[in-house]
């Protein structure tokens, strides 16, 4: 891992490259860019960590913190608060994006790209998508009960969708 100098130069560093991977990403291969899930996750697994860091931090130090409107000075302790407090929610909803996340990767993680070097892959042309031969369990990737539908609610939405 890169050493920096101050926390500030690393946020900057982390910045341009998720800059960077937004920009490139229309460009990369289909394989390389199912390949970035895993990374992907990860960082998501640490955004949450990073804002309650910095919220615990901001409200130990806010005390010391000051606002200056025209010529007055005043306590910036509800301000400093109120940012922790969107920060904490910030996380919140970050943890939940990676819990979806991480569902897409083991979705993700069916699909098979071929390889040259592999007899049954079609000709370096092709750019179709190979799902396992394996059977699936029907409502693998429905979504869960939790969110309102059954594990077998979506193959049958999928299928009368496609039959219209």
């Amino acid at each position: 891992m890169p050493e920096y100098e101050t926390p500030r130069e690393a946020a900057t560093a982390a910045y341009d490259a998720l800059r960077y991977l937004a920009h490139t990403v229309r460009d990369t291969p289909l394989r390389e860019l199912y390949d970035l899930n895993r990374e992907l996750l990860g960082i998501s697994r640490l955004l949450p960590d990073v804002f309650r860091s910095f919220a615990s931090r901001a409200i130990a130090r806010n005390d010391e913190a000051i606002i200056r409107t025209g010529g007055t000075i005043v306590s910036g302790v509800a301000v400093i608060e109120e940012a922790a407090r969107d920060l904490l929610q910030a996380a919140e909803f970050v943890d939940r994006a990676e819990t979806r996340l991480g569902r897409t990767s083991e979705h993700l993680s069916l699909l098979e790209w071929p390889t040259p070097h592999r007899p049954d892959a079609p000709p370096a042309a092709s750019v179709t998508t190979h799902l396992r031969p394996e059977p699936l369990d029907s409502g693998t990737l429905a979504p869960k009960a939790a969110h309102g539908l059954s594990r077998t609610a979506a193959p049958q939405s999928l299928d009368a969708g496609l039959s219209r």
